[in-house]
């Protein structure tokens, strides 16, 4: 559900039930990042992110959700190759 700026809205969990309420004052907006990472090379990873973190934030960000295992990368062929980048 998307509400505007100051608006509000109300879930009721059903008859019976206790009541659940959500209050929607302020616009949050939040910036996915899909991105190249580099197996094993952390800080040009944090570089890279940094970068697109700094952009999100200038267009409005307030949370910026990066790939899991983005920093160490993740594209993997084998469990043995993870287990050399596990920290």
């Amino acid at each position: 559900m998307v509400l505007p700026p100051g608006t509000s809205a109300v879930a009721n969990r059903g008859a019976g039930t206790s009541r659940s309420e959500t209050i929607m004052t302020e616009e949050f907006r939040v910036s996915a990042v899909q991105m190249d990472v580099r197996l094993g090379r952390k800080e040009a990873n944090l570089e890279s992110m940094d970068a697109f973190a700094r952009v999100a934030v200038a267009d409005g960000a307030r949370l910026v959700v990066f790939p899991e295992c983005s920093l160490s990368g993740y594209c993997l062929d084998s469990r043995e190759e993870g287990f050399e980048h596990a920290e």
